[in-house]
């Protein structure tokens, strides 16, 4: 995934990102930047208005200035863009159907008076009215179940309450909306929606399967060029025409000989084993269950299961680590392996703004690359002052001898990836 997170300043917990997949053409609305836990990013999607896609945070205890900074934001979007707002509001004391306030509201982790509570609950409701914009979760997104401290068989009941919101305001872009087991205390919240966003096609990696190699074949054809090589007097060519001929006869040797096949990224966690997956269909059952009869046996049955799933998926990762982070050879292939899948930011050039449209063709964003870097070289002009003699002494010739060739050759690591050129 590619990661658009804000992190808090003043605490390493917490925090607010949007995820996208690879290919997705993918912007960071830095114009929409406020002093509260939201972010904004854009995607463009294949005819249709761009979609502007917010992650919130609003703490429990926050005041109305902090709502006043969403409002502000939503200000300034263009009402003609597609809108996603998603996040864990914390704001319970709702009724999402009637679109109005609980006469008996939920005062749980919240220190504001039930007057303060009231008025910025309704100010929600004023700013999304404001913005047309459509609350579309119906159902709990979170569920507490509560237990005597010293007795956990004295049991109270259940509180369930819509804290995580989705809004927009294009609702016929969503075709179905569901609440399902989450990894924390809140449940997740998935959306189908009718769009086709622009990608960037990502071509095929093809690899050489060098231990199915024609070993043979390969050393009659090196001699055979090595003969007609030195026969057609390189010396009287160019540096350039000679390691063309030779780039150009090891490609042609390697497609001749050396098997391919073409891989695609392997995204699974290597240690999700059997017992984890038969965990999670456990939990996916068991909140079914709990949905169905809406008890506190059956939602505890579901959270023991979740905490059990979350201890046992900690642990897998954790002993499968070890095994390479114990090992001290020399061979660090799969430590590095492992922490290249886990890493969040992309490789290569990400999505350019250039003159106010995205980039995202490779030739382009050289070109832009480029436009940016000659606007910041400095003007030469025709008076360039005189260098003065160097007071070091000049570095005396380099001499180059085959055995030193060898010996450099020979200490090659011939696992290490191919370089730019592609030739091993």
């Amino acid at each position: 995934m590619t990661l658009h997170r804000k992190d808090r300043i003043d605490d390493k917990h917490g925090g607010v990102l949007i995820a996208t997949k690879p290919g997705l053409v993918a912007t960071p609305a830095t114009e929409l930047n406020a002093d509260s836990e939201i972010i904004w990013t854009k995607i463009q999607i294949q005819g249709c208005r761009t979609l502007i896609i917010g992650s919130f945070y609003r703490p429990p205890n926050s005041n109305l200035e902090y709502l006043q900074t969403l409002d502000d934001c939503l200000s300034k979007i263009d009402p003609s863009k597609n809108i996603w707002l998603a996040g864990d509001f914390n704001l319970p004391d709702i009724n999402w159907t009637a679109q109005a306030t609980l006469d008996n509201p939920t005062h749980e982790g919240d220190l504001l008076l039930q007057t303060d509570r009231k008025l910025l609950h309704e100010n929600f409701i004023d700013i999304i009215n404001t913005h047309s914009l459509t609350q579309t979760v119906l159902e709990p997104t979170r569920t507490q179940v509560s237990v005597e401290r010293h007795n956990p068989n004295i049991r109270h009941g259940v509180t369930s309450n819509i804290l995580d919101l989705f809004l927009t305001n294009n609702i016929s872009l969503i075709t179905r909306i569901r609440v399902l087991p989450g990894l924390s205390d809140h449940e997740m919240v998935l959306i189908d929606a009718n769009i086709k966003p622009t990608t960037r096609k990502q071509l095929p990696r093809t690899i050489y399967m060098y231990n199915r190699a024609d070993m043979d074949g390969i050393t009659q054809d090196l001699v055979e060029f090595c003969d007609s090589f030195l026969d057609s007097d390189p010396m009287a060519s160019s540096v350039e025409t000679n390691w063309t001929r030779l780039r150009d006869f090891i490609r042609d040797t390697m497609d001749k000989h050396i098997p391919t096949k073409t891989i695609t990224h392997n995204r699974s966690l290597p240690w999700y084993n059997r017992q984890l997956k038969r965990l999670h269909r456990n939990k996916v059952k068991a909140y079914n269950r709990a949905k169905r009869y809406n008890d506190t046996e059956h939602w505890l049955e579901y959270k023991n299961i979740q905490k059990t799933l979350q201890k046992e998926t900690k642990q897998a990762e954790t002993k499968y680590t070890s095994t390479f982070l114990a090992d001290n050879t020399q061979n660090h292939k799969k430590f590095f392996s492992f922490f290249k899948a886990r890493k969040q930011d992309s490789s290569g050039i990400t999505t350019l703004l250039h003159n106010n449209s995205l980039v995202t063709h490779p030739q382009d964003k050289a070109n832009a690359l480029n436009t940016q870097f000659q606007s910041v070289f400095t003007h030469e002009h025709e008076h360039l002052p005189d260098m003065p003699t160097p007071s070091h002494p000049p570095i005396p010739p380099i001499h180059i001898n085959t055995q030193g060739i060898e010996k450099l050759l020979s200490e090659v690591d011939i696992h290490k990836a191919t370089g730019p050129d592609n030739i091993p």
